[in-house]
């Protein structure tokens, strides 16, 4: 039998003061070449983690003092972001952040975020938006799904949210949503003209 598991998510407008998310831009805009090839977690010891067919960007797990002020901002706002996911309080063990750089044909297929046996404890999962002014790109929206739940196996519904990538918005929604990135399209195909978020997981 066939279940349907809503999705739940909530947003945050200027969730950096304007210092913060400037200081952020001018971090990534000189850091190129700390970003590499973005990975899928593989049930496997295979040595290639990469699959350009399933997901495309550019990742750096060097955030800076950013990753931490991030941190510290969802703390502050956890019991509201859980009262409007409808979630269960949960005490934190770890929050984890990366910046991710979309440029032109990036995308993430549909996935969820904790299902793999690396990944089981996170719990909540959040996505930053920043960009360059005038937005230099198209495309690259979120999309959220319910979930079709058969034989313990989980599915895309119906798209729950659609979200466009905004400047200075996050997104907050549990890990165990199914959800998928647009391609981004960028004219350009400069590095500093990316769609960029700093997106992550809390931990419980």
């Amino acid at each position: 039998m066939e279940s349907i598991r809503k999705a739940r998510s909530v947003i945050f407008e200027e969730f950096l003061v304007w210092p913060e998310l400037a200081a952020l831009m001018d971090f990534v805009r000189t850091r190129e070449r700390i970003f590499r090839q973005s990975q899928i977690v593989l049930p496997s010891d295979r040595a290639d983690q990469s699959d350009p067919g399933y997901r495309r960007s550019r990742v750096t797990l060097q955030t800076g003092p950013f990753g931490d002020l991030v941190a510290q901002r969802i703390l502050f706002h956890f019991p509201i972001i859980l009262r409007a996911l409808g979630h269960p309080m949960f005490e934190i063990r770890s929050i984890e952040a990366q910046i991710t750089a979309s440029n032109d044909g990036d995308f993430f297929k549909t996935h969820n975020d904790n299902t793999h046996a690396d990944a089981p404890s996170r719990e909540i999962t959040f996505v930053y938006f920043f960009h360059r002014e005038p937005r230099p790109f198209t495309g690259g929206e979120l999309l959220i799904y319910d979930s079709r739940i058969s034989d313990g196996i989980a599915r895309p519904g119906r798209v729950r949210r659609r979200i466009a990538p905004k400047q200075n918005q996050v997104v907050f929604f549990p890990s165990c949503c199914l959800h998928e990135i647009l391609p981004v399209r960028c004219p350009t195909q400069a590095f500093v003209d990316s769609r960029f978020t700093l997106n992550g997981w809390v931990h419980r």
